[in-house]
């Protein structure tokens, strides 16, 4: 027999009262029972449905936290379907997204909800697979609607609009140049991701393999991702008698140089490019021609 703490024996006990003076008492015991043996009875469910309108005057801070709890449970599938059934999604996502849900929309909330359960639960990610279900343009609104740490929506915004762009680096010049342009903490987080997609979705595994591989290759064989990886750096261009406004531009065609040629990346090799590349503006442009076919 399942014990119930105190605020959840208080709204079983009446629950259309309990939910009437503390209408986030809703999001409560659906959080309650996505922890323990617990289901809604008819009584508690019906007076949550009567009564979901009311969450609109909780603060967001407690809707997200009650959330962000639900879906990092171990029951999170149930939970999200109590959501739905009671009408309480609508004051996570917001009446204008759940209003206008397209099929290929439900369906993949359909398999979230379905899987979810087989993943870590990983809060962050859980919540960016699930904004993942939507079209790009309401998922933001969504996001925005619950008021996220400024890191958090930068995260979840990520995982809407980079986590397709993953699947395409396929080579290790791409996923150099994705490395340099988002940094190491949002790849690493757009690629776990993709492995709990992966998992909801029943996705084939290759892509993340194929792209771990091409990954631990670029380590095993030091070869330079980042502008601090050269061989070469602003010391070495002044030591050259460089012009000082022409560092960030030279050092970056040097980057794109080793990316495509890391053989090159010797303090040799690279001030020598660097020379060329302060004489003639051109030079890191048309180098692209001998290699991009």
């Amino acid at each position: 027999m399942v014990v119930l703490p105190r605020e959840i024996s208080d709204i079983v006990k009446n629950p259309s009262k309990e939910f009437e003076e503390n209408p986030i008492g809703i999001l409560e015991i659906i959080s309650f029972a996505c922890e323990a043996e617990f289901d809604l009875d008819e009584t508690v469910f019906d007076a949550a449905v009567a009564k979901v309108k009311l969450i609109d005057s909780v603060s967001v801070d407690q809707i997200r936290t009650l959330f962000e709890k639900i879906i990092s449970s171990k029951r999170a599938g149930k939970g999200l379907t109590l959501l739905a059934r009671v009408g309480a999604l609508d004051c996570i996502l917001g009446d204008e997204v759940t209003q206008k849900l397209s099929k290929a929309e439900k369906e993949d909330l359909s398999i979230y909800v379905e899987n979810i359960d087989k993943t870590m639960q990983t809060r962050l990610r859980r919540i960016a697979l699930f904004y993942k279900c939507l079209a790009p343009k309401k998922a933001e609104a969504a996001i925005k609607k619950l008021g996220y740490s400024e890191e958090d929506e930068n995260f979840l915004l990520d995982g809407v609009y980079l986590l397709d762009k993953i699947y395409f680096l396929t080579n290790k010049y791409d996923l150099k140049k994705f490395l340099v342009k988002y940094g190491l903490e949002r790849y690493e987080f757009l690629n776990n991701l993709s492995k709990a997609q992966r998992i909801v979705y029943d996705l084939p595994v290759n892509r993340v393999t194929s792209r771990q591989y091409v990954l631990d290759n670029i380590k095993e064989f030091n070869e330079p991702i980042f502008v601090e990886d050269l061989a070469i750096g602003q010391q070495d261009l002044r030591d050259e008698g460089i012009d000082e406004k022409d560092f960030d531009r030279i050092l970056d065609e040097l980057l794109d140089l080793s990316h495509m040629k890391p053989n090159l990346n010797t303090k040799k090799d690279m001030l020598e490019h660097a020379r060329k590349y302060s004489k003639n503006k051109w030079a890191a442009t048309f180098k692209k021609l001998k290699y991009i076919k």
